[in-house]
């Protein structure tokens, strides 16, 4: 019982030593790109009200058009999070 809780703990060892340095790499190249202009993203229509999100990262559009807590315009200057590797704005 012993070795294999030892073995199972290794794996998990091996596997976050494995995935940090991929980790650091994309978020330090987001983060970079992001505080060079100030902004985490800009608008798909800046003339509509509500509109999406293009994250400068990733180039990728956000899967909601208002903030899911107030209903509000999305701020391009907040870092989204991530579901389902799709990007969700926020106010």
């Amino acid at each position: 019982m012993r070795k294999l809780f030892y073995i199972n703990v290794l794996t998990a060892a091996q596997c976050v030593a494995t995935l940090l340095p991929v980790q650091a790499a994309m978020a330090g190249e987001s983060t970079m790109k992001s505080h060079e202009r100030g902004v985490f993203a800009e608008f798909v229509s800046p003339g509509d009200s509500l509109s999406a999100l293009r994250y400068l990262d990733t180039e990728q559009v956000s899967i909601n058009d208002r903030c899911p807590i107030l209903k509000g315009r999305l701020n391009p200057k907040m870092a989204p999070a991530y579901v389902n590797g799709r990007p969700v704005g926020f106010c």
